[in-house]
């Protein structure tokens, strides 16, 4: 299974969950390319740059050899902040062309 950069991130959002547990926050993205082997779209978090930005890489993973055209991806997924580092700062979300930042 290969992993892919999809292409153009076109939205993204934070939501925080409200519960009994804080730091718990939702993330919200959607994509699409012209052209591009269909997938299973991911959140891979790659890295905490020094100034407390956590990075994540919106991904595809290919899951067949077939092009499509006009594919779309929406994605939302959970995260507690406690599991990656006390100094997040902001979320950097980065697809293939570009990448937005949300600073809280």
């Amino acid at each position: 299974m290969t992993q892919n950069f999809i292409p153009v991130l076109t939205s993204f959002s934070l939501v925080t969950i409200q519960s009994s547990i804080p730091n718990f926050i939702m993330v919200k993205v959607s994509g699409m390319a012209t052209k591009f082997y269909p997938g299973k779209p991911i959140l891979f978090a790659h890295k905490i740059t020094k100034k407390g930005l956590l990075v994540f890489h919106f991904l595809t993973d290919s899951l067949n050899e077939n092009t499509e055209k006009n594919v779309k991806w929406e994605l939302e997924q959970i995260f507690d902040l406690r599991s990656f580092s006390s100094n997040i700062q902001g979320i950097k979300v980065v697809a293939g062309q570009n990448s937005d930042i949300i600073i809280f």
